[in-house]
C-alpha cells in the first residue's frame, strides 16, 4: 500500500504543477488533483475492501484547498495550514500500523 499512496503524493504534486503551467487557475489545479487521491481509494478499497481514514483525509483536504482558492485566494495563511493537514494526511497514510 505504500507504493499507492506514493503515487498519491507524486501524482498530486505533478497534476498541480501541470494544470499551473498549462495556464489553469488554482481551483482547476486542486480539483484535478483529486484525480489521484480518489484512484488511490478506490485501489486501496479493492485490496482491502474497506474505507481508508488517511485517503478520505486528503481527499477533504484537497476539496478544502478548492474552498479557500474559491473564497479568496489572497488568504494564504488558510491555505498554508490546509496544505500542512495534506501533508500530515499523507504522512498517516504511510505510517505502518503498531
Amino acid at each position: 500500500m505504500i507504493a499507492v499512496t506514493v503515487f498519491e503524493i507524486g501524482a498530486l504534486i505533478v497534476t498541480v504543477e501541470f494544470v499551473k503551467s498549462h495556464g489553469g487557475s488554482d481551483f482547476s489545479a486542486y480539483m484535478w488533483s483529486l484525480l489521484a487521491p480518489a484512484v488511490g481509494a478506490l485501489v486501496y478499497w479493492a485490496r482491502t475492501r474497506r474505507a481508508s481514514g488517511a485517503r478520505a483525509a486528503i481527499l477533504a483536504f484537497n476539496l478544502r484547498s478548492a474552498d479557500v482558492v474559491i473564497a479568496n485566494s489572497s488568504f494564504q495563511s488558510a491555505f498554508a495550514w490546509t496544505q500542512i493537514m495534506t501533508v500530515a494526511a499523507m504522512l498517516v497514510g504511510i505510517t505502518p500500523p503498531s
